[in-house]
């Protein structure tokens, strides 16, 4: 039981995530009529930025 909890957070978070990516391409697109994929790779920085920092602290 414990496992399939986790597993819908895991989808919840991933999904979130997603969503973010998805309501920011559209958000410029509809601004600008173009699309800036700048704020994915701003994504990914934050990614790394927080995967660095969590093996950093569990060394």
């Amino acid at each position: 039981m414990e496992a399939v909890f986790l597993q819908l957070l895991n989808g919840l978070d991933k999904g979130g995530a997603y969503a973010l990516i998805a309501l920011g391409l559209t958000l410029i697109f509809g601004t600008l009529g173009v699309v800036n994929f700048a704020h994915g790779a701003t994504f990914m920085i934050g990614s790394f930025c927080a995967v660095s920092l969590q093996k950093l602290l569990t060394i």
